[in-house]
């Protein structure tokens, strides 16, 4: 049997799991959990480190540990997709991950790595380089995630200076809900 990991189909198949991946980052990035919720499959299970569970749970962790993050940011590097069958893969994607730790968030990112640099009246900036290491399916011809792995390669954490965001006037700022210029733009165009 020829390979068939570049025929139309599987090229497909690679672009609706590559969509899959980045609806997982807006998701988070934007905490729109309906966006999220498309990228996981109702049963899938999520071992996040700090969290082991089921997706719903997930989802839950992440809106109570990002209710205090002003700005998050995942960004996606290479990702191997590799068929197992018709309808699975294995799945490795690099991320690096920005967030913004404010003051009153340090006891969130404390609990989550423990020590933490600087005062407790300073803001912190915490870059996170991993690996999704994914067991990602396709049902009813969706292809969503079924177990995520996130291996943690590295951490950074550094202060942010008093003065906080460097700003320019009349700079559209990103937000973390429906009221960032996303949605605008979806909403205008019928999305």
């Amino acid at each position: 049997m020829a390979n068939d990991n570049y025929s139309p189909q599987r090229l497909a198949d690679r672009a609706e799991i590559y969509d899959v991946m980045c609806r997982y980052c807006r998701g988070v990035d934007r905490l729109d959990f309906e966006t999220l919720r498309s990228a996981y499959h109702e049963d899938a299970i999520d071992n996040h480190g700090p969290y082991n569970g089921t997706a719903e749970g997930f989802y839950e962790w992440v809106r109570n540990r990002h209710k205090t993050i002003p700005f998050s940011q995942h960004l996606l590097g290479n990702m191997l997709i590799e068929f197992s069958g018709p309808d699975d893969a294995v799945v490795e994607t690099y991320n690096i991950t920005f967030q913004r730790y404010p003051a009153d968030a340090r006891p969130s990112l404390e609990a989550l790595l423990g020590d933490v640099p600087g005062d407790k009246d300073t803001a912190v900036d915490l870059i996170v380089n991993a690996r999704y290491v994914d067991h990602v399916t396709r049902r009813n011809g969706e292809w969503r995630i079924q177990t995520r792995n996130v291996a943690l390669d590295s951490t950074n954490m550094i202060e942010v200076p008093k003065a906080g965001f460097v700003t320019v006037d009349d700079q559209i700022r990103g937000q973390r809900d429906g009221g960032d210029i996303l949605y605008t733009l979806r909403a205008q165009l019928g999305l």
